[in-house]
Protein backbone atom coordinates (compact mmCIF):
# COMPACT_ATOMS: atom_id res chain seq x y z
CA UNK A 1 0.00 0.00 0.00
CA UNK A 2 2.97 2.01 0.89
CA UNK A 3 3.89 2.10 -3.20
CA UNK A 4 0.77 2.87 -4.25
CA UNK A 5 0.62 6.07 -2.05
CA UNK A 6 3.77 6.82 -2.96
CA UNK A 7 2.34 6.57 -7.12
CA UNK A 8 -0.74 8.56 -5.87
CA UNK A 9 0.87 11.30 -4.03
CA UNK A 10 3.37 11.48 -7.65
CA UNK A 11 0.26 11.54 -9.74
CA UNK A 12 -1.19 14.59 -7.62
CA UNK A 13 2.47 16.06 -7.74
CA UNK A 14 2.58 15.43 -11.84
CA UNK A 15 -0.86 16.95 -12.63
CA UNK A 16 -0.51 20.01 -10.55
CA UNK A 17 2.90 20.87 -12.24
CA UNK A 18 1.24 20.20 -15.66
CA UNK A 19 -0.92 22.95 -15.30
CA UNK A 20 2.35 25.27 -14.84
CA UNK A 21 3.88 23.87 -17.11
CA UNK A 22 1.23 23.83 -20.39
CA UNK A 23 0.80 27.32 -19.59
CA UNK A 24 4.75 28.10 -19.78
CA UNK A 25 4.63 26.20 -22.62
CA UNK A 26 1.83 27.61 -24.30
CA UNK A 27 3.70 31.11 -23.78
CA UNK A 28 6.52 29.95 -25.61
CA UNK A 29 4.78 28.83 -28.37
CA UNK A 30 2.99 31.44 -29.05
CA UNK A 31 5.07 34.48 -27.91
CA UNK A 32 8.59 33.01 -28.54
CA UNK A 33 9.41 34.17 -25.07
CA UNK A 34 10.54 32.53 -21.54
CA UNK A 35 8.07 33.99 -19.26
CA UNK A 36 9.89 33.65 -15.88
CA UNK A 37 7.41 35.69 -14.18
CA UNK A 38 5.46 32.19 -14.61
CA UNK A 39 6.56 31.44 -11.17
CA UNK A 40 5.41 34.71 -9.38
CA UNK A 41 1.87 34.24 -11.02
CA UNK A 42 2.25 30.53 -9.22
CA UNK A 43 2.51 32.17 -5.73
CA UNK A 44 -0.09 34.96 -7.12
CA UNK A 45 -2.28 32.55 -7.40
CA UNK A 46 -1.91 30.76 -4.13
CA UNK A 47 -1.88 34.33 -2.27
CA UNK A 48 -5.34 35.23 -4.06
CA UNK A 49 -7.05 31.84 -3.15
CA UNK A 50 -6.29 32.85 0.46
CA UNK A 51 -7.27 36.57 0.25
CA UNK A 52 -10.66 36.08 -1.56
CA UNK A 53 -11.59 33.22 0.34
CA UNK A 54 -10.98 35.42 3.54
CA UNK A 55 -12.86 37.61 2.43
CA UNK A 56 -16.29 35.37 2.60
CA UNK A 57 -15.79 33.51 -1.11
CA UNK A 58 -14.69 30.18 0.90
CA UNK A 59 -11.94 28.32 -1.03
CA UNK A 60 -13.59 27.44 -4.19
CA UNK A 61 -14.82 31.12 -4.21
CA UNK A 62 -11.46 31.88 -3.87
CA UNK A 63 -9.85 29.53 -6.37
CA UNK A 64 -11.84 30.92 -8.84
CA UNK A 65 -10.54 34.81 -7.75
CA UNK A 66 -7.51 33.77 -8.48
CA UNK A 67 -8.26 32.35 -12.05
CA UNK A 68 -9.92 35.60 -12.82
CA UNK A 69 -7.22 37.40 -10.76
CA UNK A 70 -3.98 36.11 -12.62
CA UNK A 71 -5.72 35.88 -15.84
CA UNK A 72 -6.11 39.26 -15.87
CA UNK A 73 -2.64 40.34 -14.07
CA UNK A 74 -1.31 37.84 -17.80
CA UNK A 75 -3.70 40.01 -19.80
CA UNK A 76 -2.43 43.31 -18.20
CA UNK A 77 1.81 42.28 -18.44
CA UNK A 78 1.08 40.87 -22.27
CA UNK A 79 -0.79 44.34 -23.51
CA UNK A 80 1.38 46.86 -22.22
CA UNK A 81 4.81 45.21 -21.93
CA UNK A 82 5.59 41.24 -23.70
CA UNK A 83 4.12 41.41 -26.76
CA UNK A 84 6.56 43.54 -27.99
CA UNK A 85 9.01 41.16 -27.22
CA UNK A 86 7.25 38.52 -29.23
CA UNK A 87 10.13 36.35 -30.99
CA UNK A 88 12.97 38.16 -29.28
CA UNK A 89 14.44 35.50 -27.11
CA UNK A 90 17.00 36.95 -25.42
CA UNK A 91 15.64 40.45 -24.58
CA UNK A 92 12.16 38.58 -23.14
CA UNK A 93 13.86 36.64 -21.01
CA UNK A 94 15.94 39.44 -19.30
CA UNK A 95 12.76 41.77 -19.45
CA UNK A 96 10.65 38.48 -17.29
CA UNK A 97 13.44 37.98 -15.33
CA UNK A 98 13.60 41.36 -13.68
CA UNK A 99 10.01 41.50 -13.62
CA UNK A 100 10.02 38.47 -11.75
CA UNK A 101 13.06 39.64 -9.43
CA UNK A 102 10.72 42.67 -8.72
CA UNK A 103 7.67 41.39 -8.48
CA UNK A 104 8.70 39.00 -5.63
CA UNK A 105 10.59 41.95 -3.54
CA UNK A 106 7.21 43.41 -3.84
CA UNK A 107 5.25 40.55 -2.77
CA UNK A 108 7.86 40.02 0.24
CA UNK A 109 6.81 43.91 1.25
CA UNK A 110 3.02 43.17 0.65
CA UNK A 111 2.89 39.54 2.23
CA UNK A 112 5.45 39.66 4.93
CA UNK A 113 8.10 36.61 5.03
CA UNK A 114 5.10 34.59 7.40
CA UNK A 115 3.91 32.02 5.87
CA UNK A 116 0.22 31.91 5.18
CA UNK A 117 -1.92 28.84 4.70
CA UNK A 118 -5.58 27.72 4.16
CA UNK A 119 -8.05 24.88 5.08
CA UNK A 120 -8.76 22.51 2.89
CA UNK A 121 -12.27 22.66 1.38
CA UNK A 122 -12.76 18.58 2.54
CA UNK A 123 -10.51 17.83 5.33
CA UNK A 124 -9.65 14.40 6.43
CA UNK A 125 -8.95 11.16 4.46
CA UNK A 126 -10.25 8.02 2.92
CA UNK A 127 -8.94 4.58 4.30
CA UNK A 128 -8.91 1.92 2.25
CA UNK A 129 -8.04 -0.50 3.10
CA UNK A 130 -4.97 0.81 4.66
CA UNK A 131 -4.19 3.05 1.58
CA UNK A 132 -4.58 6.67 2.79
CA UNK A 133 -6.51 8.83 0.15
CA UNK A 134 -6.25 12.53 1.06
CA UNK A 135 -9.42 14.36 0.36
CA UNK A 136 -7.74 17.67 -1.30
CA UNK A 137 -5.45 15.59 -2.92
CA UNK A 138 -7.88 13.71 -5.18
CA UNK A 139 -9.47 17.02 -5.40
CA UNK A 140 -6.25 18.76 -6.64
CA UNK A 141 -5.96 15.08 -9.33
CA UNK A 142 -9.73 15.49 -10.57
CA UNK A 143 -9.66 19.17 -10.82
CA UNK A 144 -5.97 19.33 -12.76
CA UNK A 145 -6.98 16.34 -15.02
CA UNK A 146 -10.54 18.48 -16.31
CA UNK A 147 -8.57 21.33 -16.79
CA UNK A 148 -5.71 20.00 -18.82
CA UNK A 149 -8.26 18.07 -21.00
CA UNK A 150 -9.81 21.18 -21.16
CA UNK A 151 -7.49 22.93 -22.26
CA UNK A 152 -6.59 20.66 -24.92
CA UNK A 153 -9.90 20.47 -26.44
CA UNK A 154 -9.71 24.16 -26.56
CA UNK A 155 -6.74 24.71 -28.06
CA UNK A 156 -7.39 21.76 -30.79
CA UNK A 157 -10.97 22.97 -31.36
CA UNK A 158 -11.58 26.30 -30.98
CA UNK A 159 -11.29 29.38 -33.63
CA UNK A 160 -8.41 31.10 -30.76
CA UNK A 161 -6.68 27.95 -30.20
CA UNK A 162 -6.17 27.01 -34.00
CA UNK A 163 -4.71 30.46 -34.63
CA UNK A 164 -2.32 29.75 -31.36
CA UNK A 165 -1.24 26.50 -33.32
CA UNK A 166 -0.73 28.99 -36.41
CA UNK A 167 1.43 31.07 -34.82
CA UNK A 168 3.24 28.71 -33.11
CA UNK A 169 3.95 26.88 -36.39
CA UNK A 170 4.51 29.79 -38.54
CA UNK A 171 4.36 33.19 -37.19
CA UNK A 172 4.38 34.82 -40.86
CA UNK A 173 1.74 32.09 -42.77
CA UNK A 174 -0.41 33.01 -39.90
CA UNK A 175 -0.14 36.44 -40.26
CA UNK A 176 -0.91 36.15 -43.72
CA UNK A 177 -3.97 34.10 -43.07
CA UNK A 178 -5.66 36.38 -40.93
CA UNK A 179 -4.64 35.70 -37.61
CA UNK A 180 -4.67 38.51 -35.16
CA UNK A 181 -1.35 38.28 -33.81
CA UNK A 182 -1.32 40.61 -31.03
CA UNK A 183 -5.08 39.66 -29.95
CA UNK A 184 -4.07 35.93 -29.71
CA UNK A 185 -0.61 36.39 -27.97
CA UNK A 186 -2.12 38.62 -25.17
CA UNK A 187 -5.23 35.92 -24.93
CA UNK A 188 -2.35 33.31 -24.84
CA UNK A 189 -0.39 34.83 -22.02
CA UNK A 190 -3.22 35.38 -19.72
CA UNK A 191 -4.28 31.59 -20.43
CA UNK A 192 -1.31 30.42 -19.56
CA UNK A 193 -1.27 32.90 -15.96
CA UNK A 194 -4.59 31.70 -15.44
CA UNK A 195 -3.11 28.07 -15.53
CA UNK A 196 -0.02 28.92 -13.10
CA UNK A 197 -2.59 31.04 -10.84
CA UNK A 198 -5.07 28.10 -10.20
CA UNK A 199 -2.23 25.84 -9.65
CA UNK A 200 -1.05 27.69 -7.08
CA UNK A 201 -4.42 28.15 -5.63
CA UNK A 202 -4.73 24.22 -5.66
CA UNK A 203 -1.68 23.36 -3.43
CA UNK A 204 -2.23 26.41 -1.01
CA UNK A 205 -3.91 24.48 1.58
CA UNK A 206 -1.43 21.95 1.10
CA UNK A 207 1.34 23.95 1.44
CA UNK A 208 2.20 27.19 3.46
CA UNK A 209 2.55 30.25 1.06
CA UNK A 210 5.44 32.16 0.93
CA UNK A 211 6.75 34.76 -1.83
CA UNK A 212 9.21 32.70 -2.80
CA UNK A 213 6.81 29.44 -3.21
CA UNK A 214 6.95 29.91 -6.90
CA UNK A 215 10.87 29.09 -7.50
CA UNK A 216 10.82 25.55 -7.50
CA UNK A 217 7.66 24.80 -9.72
CA UNK A 218 9.21 27.04 -11.86
CA UNK A 219 12.68 25.58 -12.29
CA UNK A 220 10.51 22.07 -12.30
CA UNK A 221 7.94 23.08 -15.12
CA UNK A 222 11.00 24.36 -16.95
CA UNK A 223 12.35 20.65 -16.84
CA UNK A 224 9.43 19.30 -17.88
CA UNK A 225 8.47 21.34 -21.57
CA UNK A 226 12.21 21.22 -22.25
CA UNK A 227 12.67 17.21 -21.75
CA UNK A 228 9.08 16.96 -22.73
CA UNK A 229 9.51 19.83 -26.19
CA UNK A 230 9.38 22.98 -26.41
CA UNK A 231 5.68 24.58 -27.18
CA UNK A 232 4.13 21.04 -27.13
CA UNK A 233 1.24 20.76 -24.37
CA UNK A 234 1.43 16.60 -24.81
CA UNK A 235 5.17 16.52 -23.73
CA UNK A 236 4.85 19.19 -21.20
CA UNK A 237 1.65 16.66 -19.56
CA UNK A 238 3.55 13.75 -19.77
CA UNK A 239 6.62 14.72 -18.50
CA UNK A 240 5.48 16.53 -15.82
CA UNK A 241 3.67 13.23 -14.78
CA UNK A 242 7.44 11.74 -14.92
CA UNK A 243 9.01 14.83 -12.88
CA UNK A 244 5.81 14.53 -10.08
CA UNK A 245 6.98 10.64 -9.87
CA UNK A 246 10.43 11.57 -9.50
CA UNK A 247 9.41 14.31 -6.73
CA UNK A 248 7.64 11.52 -4.66
CA UNK A 249 10.23 8.94 -5.03
CA UNK A 250 12.89 11.31 -4.05
CA UNK A 251 11.07 12.68 -1.34
CA UNK A 252 10.01 8.82 0.45
CA UNK A 253 12.98 7.00 -0.35
CA UNK A 254 15.54 9.47 -0.31
CA UNK A 255 15.99 13.02 0.67
CA UNK A 256 13.43 16.23 0.10
CA UNK A 257 16.49 18.27 -1.01
CA UNK A 258 17.76 15.86 -3.59
CA UNK A 259 14.43 15.97 -5.98
CA UNK A 260 16.11 19.55 -8.23
CA UNK A 261 19.05 17.64 -8.43
CA UNK A 262 17.70 14.22 -9.66
CA UNK A 263 15.07 15.80 -11.91
CA UNK A 264 17.70 18.05 -13.67
CA UNK A 265 20.02 14.81 -14.25
CA UNK A 266 16.30 12.71 -15.63
CA UNK A 267 16.01 16.12 -17.79
CA UNK A 268 19.67 15.41 -18.95
CA UNK A 269 19.67 11.96 -19.74
CA UNK A 270 16.53 12.46 -21.95
CA UNK A 271 17.94 15.13 -24.05
CA UNK A 272 20.97 12.99 -24.55
CA UNK A 273 19.06 10.10 -26.13
CA UNK A 274 16.33 12.64 -27.91
CA UNK A 275 17.71 16.39 -27.98
CA UNK A 276 14.44 17.45 -29.13
CA UNK A 277 12.64 16.42 -26.02
CA UNK A 278 9.87 13.90 -25.93
CA UNK A 279 7.46 15.33 -28.03
CA UNK A 280 9.72 17.80 -29.95
CA UNK A 281 10.15 17.87 -33.76
CA UNK A 282 13.58 18.65 -35.64
CA UNK A 283 13.00 21.75 -37.32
Amino acid sequence: MFYIQVLLNGVTAGVTLALVSIGLTLIFGVLGVVNFIHGVVFMLGAYATIYFAQMGGGYFGGLIGAAISTAVFGLIVAYFFLERFQGRFLEGAVFTVAGALFLESVAHELFGGAPRGIAPPFSGVYNINGLILNKHRLLVLVAGLLIVLAVHLYVKHSRFGRAMRALQQDPLAATLQGVRVREVSVFTFGLGSCLAGVAGGLVAPLQLSLPDMGVVPLLLAFVSIIAGGMGSIAGAFWMALCVGMIQSVVTSFWSPQAVIGVTFLFAMMVLVVRPTGLAGHDH
